[in-house]
């Protein structure tokens, strides 16, 4: 997406994510690393607008230079976000994989790079090691 436009908002992060009570832990471990290193992270369980919810996901996908997408809880809502991040043309090196251990991933991402994390201590850890890698567009 970088390559072919310049449209995207420098340091954005769209986070795509199951919104439920037992991933506040991990969104709020998310958004504090992501901070840390200079990221302005957007997520939709912050956001108020009267236009349509897939409109709002739409434009920060395509506007974000960077995409984080945690696969937790095989949430079609996720997956549709992580397609249309692809499809849109997002680069696998601006989409950070993420999932608990133990999610079952689908056929269509089991073949990419997703970075497992036990419990919220472990993603801090894991982010702060990786974040700093995919920011920089290196392999993590």
């Amino acid at each position: 997406m970088q390559d072919e436009y310049e449209d995207f908002i420098d340091n954005q992060v769209f986070l795509g994510m199951p919104f439920d009570k037992s991933m506040k832990e991990t969104q709020e471990v998310i958004e504090n690393v992501c901070e840390e290193n200079g990221l302005n992270v957007k997520v939709l369980n912050r956001e108020i607008a009267s236009n349509s919810i897939i409109e709002k996901i739409q434009k920060l996908i395509e506007t974000s230079e960077f995409l984080i997408i945690d696969l937790t809880m095989e949430n079609p809502n996720v997956y549709y976000e992580l397609g249309y991040a692809d499809g849109v043309g997002n680069e696998g090196k601006e989409i950070l994989l993420l999932a608990k251990d133990g999610t079952d991933l689908k056929f269509d991402v089991k073949h990419r790079t997703v970075n497992k994390y036990s419990n919220s201590y472990d993603l801090q850890k894991k982010l702060q090691e990786i974040l700093p890698k995919f920011i920089e567009g290196g392999r993590v």
